[in-house]
């Protein structure tokens, strides 16, 4: 699979991983860790799939804190957003 981005791109990500069901706001805080569990592997899965790296996830979630993060040019090519 081939991936490239030109320069000057910007990749902006959001870590925003919350469960929340307008329908259902009574669900037990056990129900939502453990379908944040469930969609976090899922997600991981698909990322490993398309061949990127696991980490973006990661670095993601850990820069974030629930809002957006830039990842830089210089790490594109590490997490396998572009490939050469």
């Amino acid at each position: 699979m081939h991936r490239n981005l030109p320069p000057g791109n910007r990749v902006i990500l959001t870590a925003r991983m919350q469960i929340y069901d307008r329908l259902a706001p009574n669900v037990s805080a056990e129900h939502r860790e453990s379908l944040t569990t469930i969609f976090t592997d899922q997600f991981r899965r698909y990322l490993s799939e398309m061949g990127i790296g696991h980490e973006l996830f990661d670095v993601t979630a850990d820069r974030a804190g629930g809002r957006y993060v830039e990842v830089p040019a210089s790490e594109w090519a590490r997490l396998h957003l572009v490939t050469q």
